[in-house]
């Protein structure tokens, strides 16, 4: 997403998981990395240093990092999200229960509190309304994808 908004060329070095590209991006082997995990630890230590947030708005982890927006990069924004999914037909007051106590959870101060201190945005919501979310980001994702010209090997 940002080689295609910018130009820049940019090498994909493919990641296990973010632990060892932290690791490589602490020793120098690697010098540049998008992260969705937010390494906020990292950043507050000052071993790495933050450029810019993919997303709509601010973090509320680092208040004062511009989103590449307002960098004048538009069209930067992803983000890790996770949801609750069952099996196709599970019956709908099962799926109503679910949703409404996750969503008690999501409001608790300690789990907001946790979350926020992770860079989390946290959301919530009707199970229509994140299925809606689901396919909107299956389509845009397919869409980069498609852009960046990338192929399975």
């Amino acid at each position: 997403m940002l080689a295609t908004h910018t130009g820049v060329q940019l090498m994909h070095v493919p990641y296990r998981g973010a632990g060892m590209a932290h690791s490589d991006l602490l020793a120098g082997t690697i010098t540049l990395m998008m992260d969705t995990t937010a390494p906020v630890s990292f950043v507050a230590a000052g071993k790495m240093k933050a450029l810019a947030v993919a997303a709509d708005k601010r973090s509320p982890a680092f208040p004062q990092l511009p989103t590449f927006s307002e960098l004048g990069i538009k069209g930067v924004s992803m983000s890790a999200w996770y949801g609750v999914m069952a099996p196709a037909g599970t019956p709908r007051e099962i799926v109503d229960r679910l949703n409404t106590e996750i969503n008690t959870v999501l409001k608790e101060p300690a789990v907001v509190k946790r979350l926020s201190d992770l860079g989390a945005d946290i959301g919530g919501g009707t199970a229509q309304d994140f299925s809606r979310f689901v396919e909107a980001e299956i389509k845009r994702y397919a869409e980069v994808v498609k852009a960046a010209g990338a192929k399975l090997h």
